[in-house]
Formats: C-alpha cells, sequence, structure tokens
C-alpha cells in the first residue's frame, strides 16, 4: 500500500505518486455506507484521466473501502492532477451505487 495518505486540497483528494510506482491505492466509503449499514458488492474503476493504468480493483474484507492497484500517470502540469474515479455497488435491495475520485499530483520522485 501507498505510505503516503492523500490530502484534502479543496474538495479533492491528492496524494504525490511517482509514474513508475505500481502502488495500491484505498477508497474509503465508510462515511457513506455506515449510516445506512450497506457494504460494498463490488467496486471498479469507471474513468481515469492524466495517464493512470488499472492494474486492478476490489472491494476490501469488511465491505467499507476498495483498492486499486494503479500505475502510470503523466506528470503534473498547473495543477492537473491524474485521477481515478471509483464506483461502488452495495448489497443492498435496490443497490446503491456511489462514486469518489482520487486526484494524483504525479511527479518524478
Amino acid at each position: 500500500m501507498s505510505t503516503e495518505k492523500f490530502v484534502l486540497k479543496g474538495k479533492k483528494h491528492v496524494i504525490d505518486k511517482d509514474p513508475d510506482a505500481e502502488l495500491d491505492y484505498v477508497a474509503d466509503f465508510t462515511d457513506f455506507l455506515t449510516p445506512v449499514g450497506d457494504t460494498i458488492a463490488t467496486a471498479e474503476i469507471v474513468e481515469t484521466t492524466g495517464g493512470i493504468t488499472v492494474l486492478s480493483v476490489a472491494p476490501d474484507v469488511g465491505g467499507l473501502t476498495a483498492t486499486a492497484w494503479l500505475s502510470g500517470g503523466d506528470i503534473t502540469v498547473n495543477g492537473q492532477y491524474a485521477s481515478a474515479t471509483f464506483e461502488i455497488v452495495t448489497n443492498n435491495t435496490p443497490p446503491r451505487i456511489e462514486h469518489k475520485t482520487l486526484y494524483f499530483n504525479v511527479l518524478q520522485k
């Protein structure tokens, strides 16, 4: 797992990422799921920008977070972060669907 943490910049969750790194990044849906007593059934990355490549994605044990293994990324210029948007579908009937976008400040480390 990436040892760095996402930092809230405005309304964006941003983390530094080396374009050569292949690491796992966690999207936390706890605040959305806990109040309604629901858990994640499936997770996927539905959109990426800035050269991010998705290697794999899955819900985590416990059903409140999802992890994506990501690689690549174009060096960030003028604050234009790369991104990956998670989509989760819950176990509820009917299922809830929610999205969360993580942003990457891509720089050579």
